[in-house]
């Protein structure tokens, strides 16, 4: 999710204060089942997304997660909170480039 779609996300819910933002996450979620499940907004569920989507180069819902404490090119993930997704395809495209680095 990138930070601007986050932020308009946030202010259409009723702006940051309607979350619950816990200390060293930067309002992340902790988990992609988060997203899926939802979290309470002054007494209201908010989903994120219906499902996990499906990794279409592998054709797997198991992605590869960074957290904002991880370094950007990291290949295993912190834990703290779910910053980014990548594939963890071995493939490459057409240019060399590994798909997880895309």
């Amino acid at each position: 999710m990138a930070d601007a779609g986050r932020h308009r996300s946030l202010q259409g819910r009723g702006g940051p204060g309607g979350f619950q933002i816990k200390v060293d996450t930067q309002g992340y979620p902790p988990d992609l089942d988060t997203l899926v499940k939802g979290v309470d907004v002054q007494g209201k569920k908010v989903r994120f997304l219906r499902s996990i989507p499906t990794d279409p180069m592998t054709n797997s819902k198991e992605w590869g997660m960074r957290s904002m404490q991880d370094d950007v090119d990291s290949d295993s993930w912190g834990g703290q909170n779910i910053f980014d997704v990548y594939t963890k395809s071995e493939g490459t495209g057409l240019d060399g480039t590994k798909y997880k680095d895309w």
